[in-house]
């Protein structure tokens, strides 16, 4: 026999139309049984079998349940139910509830659920005031796909916003979140990250202290020292954004992009990554290292392009103001081309490049690398070579195209072919200064040793003259073309970046710091 009637007719006698400041108080809408006790001066309603309290819109049930009159509270204890409306339900083994502050505190096997996502915990605290709920003891949340840990979090039902602190785990089928502060949208599913965070996947590891991660379009945006590991490549920036299902994103701000399968490093102001087709393009105090052996190359252009070709071959394009350094090579150039297919690296439009005392020009320049060193040298159209000895000898040699080859990195031997011209020193062995030969002839081969122009032999019969030095014509010292630009030559990689006081430094040790944070 149910007493729902008696109930309520002995709670109104005794509490009347009692309100606790502005509070409503809390009712008895059904029990199986009741009994009204009095301890330590205060009415309370003990209440078994199907409790229903209700409280300002709020719906409580559970086996059964003590209502304190004289403090408006409530405890209620077995199968703890709490209905707030269509969206929020919460349950547990046993209840606090306050009918003056409306704060639910809920305990074991806490089950708190809306729409968008399910929280377990053993204790819980749930304001109805804010529709804040908040835990402290560890908790759980499922969101779709998600499953989301942590020692402490707060939700907010009005903004669907959970704050997780302390150990937090996000886990899904595609990745994974450690993080120490983590918010994360139950409806949106976007996570905002604030402190240390590792997302990790099968292809992909991502170290971050601020930024966000939309988890269902995998799409994230990182501001605070953030490092990202993609197939076999770093990314490193002021801020990054990234397409973890595409694989590219684009670098805002000391832009730093590590391929370890290539053994190259690319920094500027900004890049754009794209993995299909697979690119790296980077502006601003851009530059490029080719990490060979223990001198790399250093390229520098206002914009590079590296990429990969329908073919899988790599290639580099640089545009405007490009600058070379290695330590046995450097050059200049407005643009350059570069395909692993066949070495070669093509410098276009006003290009130079020096090797040690030699400066070498035409309207374009070829220079084939193998195993990270100079092999051989193309010289097309205007070609002329400067070579400036220890002794303050300028040796010239200019003609139409110039075919060069290299040995240890020091130029060995050069051929001339068509319009070939010559004005170099000759000296006694003594190294007495005796004049010098001026030359014409169309084709000749020039060879070097100790960098120093050694022996020329003319292929047809030239037209030559030995000056000594004071007879020497005026117009005859400096061939036509002679434009000595040894001023233009990059003197180390921090040199690369013209007019610039702070030019960026290339670390080839970088980003060992953050790797380590990763590997954690």
């Amino acid at each position: 026999m149910r007493f729902t009637y008696l109930v309520w007719v002995i709670f109104f006698c005794l509490v009347g139309p009692v309100a606790f400041g502005q509070k409503k108080i809390i009712q008895i809408k059904q029990a199986d049984r009741g009994a009204l006790q009095k301890i330590a001066g205060q009415n309370i309603n003990i209440l078994v079998g199907n409790v229903v309290l209700e409280h300002e819109g709020a719906l409580m049930y559970c086996d059964s349940a003590r209502v304190y009159q004289g403090t408006n509270n409530s405890e209620a204890f077995g199968n703890v139910r709490i209905n707030q409306g269509d969206t929020l339900f919460l349950s547990g083994d046993r209840l606090l509830y306050s009918g003056i502050t409306k704060i639910a505190d809920v305990f074991d096997n806490v089950v708190m659920k809306d729409p968008q996502m399910t929280l377990t915990t053993n204790a819980l605290r749930f304001d109805r005031n804010n529709q804040t709920a908040t835990y402290n003891t560890g908790g759980r949340l499922v969101s779709e796909e998600n499953v989301l840990t942590s020692k402490k979090g707060t939700y907010q039902s009005n903004s669907k916003l959970v704050y997780f602190k302390d150990s937090v785990l996000l886990i899904s089928p595609k990745y994974q979140i450690e993080s120490d502060t983590l918010i994360f949208g139950t409806e949106s599913e976007i996570a905002y990250f604030r402190g240390p965070t590792n997302i990790v996947n099968d292809s992909s590891s991502i170290y971050t202290e601020s930024g966000q991660y939309d988890t269902r379009a995998e799409i994230s945006h990182f501001t605070t020292n953030t490092l990202i590991f993609d197939a076999g490549r770093f990314f490193k920036a002021d801020s990054i954004y990234f397409d973890n299902g595409q694989s590219n994103g684009q670098l805002f701000g000391s832009a730093f992009i590590h391929d370890t399968i290539e053994d190259q490093l690319i920094v500027g102001d900004y890049a754009v990554y794209s993995n299909n087709p697979e690119q790296s393009f980077v502006t601003g105090r851009a530059i490029l290292s080719l990490l060979i052996e223990e001198d790399s190359l250093h390229i520098h252009a206002d914009t590079l392009l590296y990429q990969s070709n329908l073919l899988k071959v790599n290639e580099l394009k640089a545009y405007h103001g490009v600058r070379i350094f290695k330590t046995d090579f450097q050059g200049v150039a407005d643009s350059l081309f570069y395909s692993e297919a066949d070495s070669i690296f093509k410098l276009f439009y006003k290009p130079a490049l020096w090797n040690d005392q030699t400066q070498m020009t035409g309207d374009s320049i070829y220079l084939e690398l193998k195993n990270g060193k100079m092999d051989s040298l193309r010289l097309y159209n205007n070609a002329f070579l400067i070579s400036e000895s220890d002794s303050g000898d300028v040796d010239q040699v200019r003609g139409r195209d110039m075919f060069g080859s290299f040995r240890d990195n020091q130029l060995h031997e050069m051929h001339v072919i068509g319009n070939g011209q010559t004005a170099y020193a000759i000296r006694e062995a003594d190294g007495t200064y005796v004049g010098i030969n001026r030359a014409d002839c169309s084709n000749l081969r020039i060879r070097f040793q100790d960098n120093e122009v050694s022996r020329i032999t003319f292929l047809v019969k030239p037209d030559a003259k030995l000056y000594p030095p004071e007879l020497m014509p005026e117009a005859e010292k400096k061939l036509k073309g002679f434009n000595p630009r040894f001023e233009e030559r990059p003197l180390s990689k921090n040199s690369l970046i013209l007019n610039e006081n702070k030019a960026h430094v290339l670390d080839e040790t970088e980003p060992s710091t953050s790797l380590k944070k990763i590997e954690k």
